[in-house]
């Protein structure tokens, strides 16, 4: 089975399916999957800053196939400075 890629290149997507559940393509290649338990919500600040996100990156080529998978946890603020493994 071929995938077929859903974003074009330069696309942003965003999706909030609930407060903790966050899903962005940052460029056609690359997208960012993150959940925060509610037990780790901020009582103040924004939740996007708090540390304790586990977050997913997805790498695929120009065609759609998936090249990476990795996660990481942190601020879904830093997502894109995180170390990846």
């Amino acid at each position: 089975m071929i995938a077929t890629p859903i974003l074009a290149s330069g696309d942003s997507v965003s999706i909030d399916t609930t407060a903790a559940d966050v899903l962005t393509a940052t460029d056609g290649t690359t997208l960012y999957m993150g959940r925060l338990a509610w037990a780790d919500y901020p009582a103040t600040g924004p939740a996007e800053d708090a540390p304790s996100w586990t977050i997913y990156r997805i790498t695929t080529d120009a065609a759609g196939n998936v090249s990476s998978e990795q996660s990481a946890v942190g601020a879904w603020s830093n997502k894109a400075n995180l170390i990846y493994s």
